[in-house]
This record gives structure tokens, sequence and C-alpha cells, in this order.
């Protein structure tokens, strides 16, 4: 599927398959970044994030970690792998769709970490409940996400 296609012809309660997984899409929040910049995360019942950006025309798809994920400065350390810094950013929702555990209005701060593979771990903060999340990932092509 085209980022236009899960954009506008996908909703909660779809089911969905992800790099060859199943994704029943449970809920979305729109989150606009602080240069403006729009992007989509689109949340499963297990937790794992489609993470949609329009302008730089990315889909990347990642796992939740259910395990605590300390960075230094140098990056984070994953099952023996390294990740360096490689990406960060803020943003504030501006849509929540479904049943998530986020408010239109709250503040979000997100750290990417790349493997010389091009696996990625992101460390997202709501800033506004405190919660902090780990997540492992890659990057799609168009024909890694089917809707079913």
């Amino acid at each position: 599927m085209t980022i236009e296609d899960i954009l506008h012809h996908t909703e909660p309660g779809d089911e969905l398959t992800v790099d060859n997984e199943p994704f029943s899409y449970k809920s979305k929040i729109v989150v606009t970044l602080d240069g403006g910049d729009i992007v989509h995360w689109l949340y499963s019942e297990d937790d794992n994030i489609l993470s949609i950006s329009p302008v730089a025309d990315e889909i990347l798809f990642f796992r939740f970690l259910d395990e605590d994920v300390e960075p230094d400065e140098d990056g984070v350390f994953i099952g023996g792998i390294a990740y360096e810094s490689s990406y960060e950013d803020n943003g504030v929702g501006t849509e929540v769709v479904g049943e998530v555990n986020a408010e239109e209005e709250d503040k979000f701060q997100f750290r990417e970490y790349e493997s010389e593979n091009g696996e990625r771990v992101r460390l997202l903060t709501n800033e506004s409940n405190g919660e902090v999340l780990a997540y492992i990932g890659k990057l799609l092509a168009d024909d890694d996400v089917a809707k079913l």
C-alpha cells in the first residue's frame, strides 16, 4: 500500500499485514512536529507502531520492546547490537483516533538510534503523562504493507 492508501483507506478495526506479520489496527495519533511536518502513528493491538511520514515518504514499522532501554552518549546497546543516535524530534498530538494512552495536545519527544544494518530503536516519551516506551524496527517499502 502507498502512504496515501494507508492514510486514506484504512481505519481502526482494519486488519493489515505489515512486514509479513498480522497488524490489527487499533488506534492512531497524528503528531505535528516542531518543524511543522506531520507524522501518523498507527498502533496495533500488540502496541506495535506503523509510523508514516508523508513528507519524508517513509513507512517505518516498530515492534514494542518490553524492556528498559538506557541510552548513553554513544547510543544504545540491545541484544549485543550497538545503535548510534540518528534522529531526534518533538511534536504535539493533534488528533487521536481509537484507544491509546495519549490525548490531543500531548507533547512527545522521540529519539532514534540506528544499527549498521539499518535497524532502528525508537525511544518515545509522552511528556504529558511521563510514559517512556521503547520500540525496535525498520524502514519498509510500500509493498510491505497490505490490507486484508
